[in-house]
C-alpha cells in the first residue's frame, strides 16, 4: 500500500491470497465454466487490450471493430466518467475512507 517491497515478497503474498481465495469453505474463487483464459505474461499492455477486444468481439458476434469510435457514448453523455457518476465532474474517490485517510 504505497510501501515498496521486493518482487519476491509481493509474489508470495499474491500466491498466498489466491490459494486462500480458492480453498476457502464459503464461496471459493473458481474459474467460470465459459471463461477464456488469456496468458498475457509475454504481451505488452496494448497487445493485451487487443487480445481482449478480439475475445469480446468473437463472443458477441462482432467480428470487426465499429467504424466510428467517437469520444463519448451515444446516450448524450460526454464520456465514461459522466456515464458512471451522472455528472460531468470526474470521480475522485474522495468518498472512500481508505483514500481520504478518514
Amino acid at each position: 500500500r504505497g510501501t515498496p517491497k521486493p518482487y519476491e515478497e509481493v509474489l508470495a503474498e499474491m500466491e498466498r491470497r489466491d490459494r486462500d481465495d480458492a480453498t476457502r469453505e464459503t464461496a471459493p474463487l473458481t474459474q467460470a465454466l465459459d471463461a477464456l483464459p488469456l496468458d498475457n505474461s509475454q504481451l505488452t499492455f496494448q497487445e493485451t487490450v487487443e487480445a481482449l477486444e478480439q475475445i469480446v468481439r468473437l463472443r458477441t458476434g462482432m467480428d470487426e471493430p465499429p467504424e466510428d469510435e467517437s469520444d463519448g457514448p451515444e446516450n448524450g453523455t460526454d464520456g465514461p466518467e459522466e456515464a458512471r457518476t451522472g455528472t460531468d465532474e470526474p470521480h475522485t474517490g474522495t468518498d472512500n475512507p481508505e483514500t481520504t485517510g478518514e
